[in-house]
């Protein structure tokens, strides 16, 4: 019988970024900070570095959202919005699915504005990518890479 190593399957099928998703989710979900730092370094290490740990900026909404931006008063944390934060923000996590047309980005949130916050980041679809910037239906960002550590 031919028996798998745990940790080496686990991070085979963390190269799928749906099952990645899933996962994070799920841990993030349990509260559990030695959980989280656990599986934020399985996702860093899966496919010898396929998700790096970027920090995203919103630089401002664009020039004719798709949907203007909420208030923050029917904004709810947490839930799937129909609309774009009501603020300009950071965001630190690990990256999923990068910017290209056509797409939308998908980044593993772990903090935003400098506060821990896990949860699941998805953009709009992406519009225009140049000069180390994106666009989507409704604001306009920048990545930058980050070294692979983080502290909670």
């Amino acid at each position: 019988m031919h028996s798998t190593d745990y940790r080496t399957r686990l991070l085979q099928d963390l190269c799928d970024p749906k099952f990645a998703t899933e996962y994070f989710v799920a841990v993030a979900r349990s509260g559990d900070p030695v959980a989280m730092q656990l599986v934020v370094t399985d996702l860093l290490e899966a496919g010898g570095g396929i998700y790096p740990l970027v920090e995203l900026i919103k630089l401002r909404a664009c020039t004719n959202p798709a949907e203007p931006s909420g208030t923050s008063e029917k904004y709810i944390l947490g839930e799937v919005n129909a609309t774009s934060l009501p603020a300009d923000y950071t965001l630190t996590g690990i990256l999923i699915t990068p910017p290209r047309v056509g797409a939308n980005v998908i980044i593993l949130r772990l903090n935003r504005n400098g506060i821990a916050l896990a949860g699941v980041y998805q953009s709009t679809e992406v519009t225009n990518c140049n000069d180390g910037e994106f666009t989507t239906l409704n604001s306009v960002y920048t990545t930058h890479l980050l070294p692979n550590f983080i502290q909670f």
